[in-house]
């Protein structure tokens, strides 16, 4: 009867074992989730500046050619 006590504790412990690992992974993994979204998130805003800039660089651009022109008309 003992014997059996120790080998039913010994399997749970066992699955205890196994379901923390489990966890701890999971969690590992939903937490790498979590930075590659952040990494992503952060991938576009720093994309949407530099299209922004990039904008506001060519509207000076025409504007300059625009006044050039009339300069240059006189």
């Amino acid at each position: 009867m003992a014997k059996a006590a120790t080998e039913q504790r010994k399997v749970d412990s066992e699955a205890f074992a196994k379901n923390a690992e489990m966890k701890y992974k999971n969690e590992i993994e939903n937490k790498k989730i979590e930075l590659e979204k952040e990494r992503m998130r952060h991938e576009k805003e720093l994309q949407a500046a530099k299209d922004e800039a990039a904008m506001e660089r060519e509207k000076l651009k025409a504007r300059t050619a625009l006044k050039n022109k009339t300069s240059s008309g006189k």
